[in-house]
């Protein structure tokens, strides 16, 4: 799942004129010679021409900070850590003012806000994962029920030795 999703991340992000339409869970463009001109130099990427990978917006979440580069590439909980610790070493030295734990408690009232948004919407995404995760083995289920029914009713024609091979058919 994760090298789908990056590799779509990929293509969205270079500036190729791509686009990701959630409703029928693809990458398209409307830019003429697109695809040609990715391809020449992202032969891997010719599955997604027509190939669908639902969930994006779920997995961006789950895998966005990994694709992230840079020292601003933090996790809500990494930026938390850091608050809690720059806030530790200063009472240690005892150099805090005033100010600067107002200004603290509000960069830990917006990190926990942030943190409580993220967790929220990993839950939001864990639910509709497991729902659909749900649904597909269901189906699964299905599909492997017809398939012993076709294969019991095909085991019962054969044995019927009063029709005909045609009827049977």
């Amino acid at each position: 799942m994760k090298k789908d999703w990056q590799s779509v991340y990929d293509m969205l992000t270079a500036n190729s004129g791509f686009d990701y339409d959630k409703y029928r869970n693809c990458v398209t463009t409307n830019v003429p010679r697109v695809w040609e001109t990715y391809l020449e130099n992202h032969k891997w990427a010719a599955k997604w021409e027509n190939e669908k990978l639902p969930h994006y917006e779920e997995l961006y979440v789950i895998f966005w900070k990994d694709g992230a580069q840079g020292n601003r590439a933090k996790s809500f909980i990494e930026m938390e850590v850091e608050v809690n610790a720059e806030e530790q070493e200063q009472d240690v030295q005892g150099e805090e003012t005033s100010s600067a734990r107002n200004k603290k408690m509000k960069n830990m009232n917006k990190s926990n806000s942030m943190l409580k948004s993220f967790n929220d919407v990993v839950s939001l995404r864990a639910d509709r994962l497991q729902k659909s995760s749900i649904e597909s083995s269901e189906g699964i289920k299905f599909e492997m029920d017809l398939e012993r029914k076709k294969a019991m009713i095909t085991n019962a024609l054969s044995k019927m030795t009063s029709m005909t091979q045609f009827e049977r058919f």
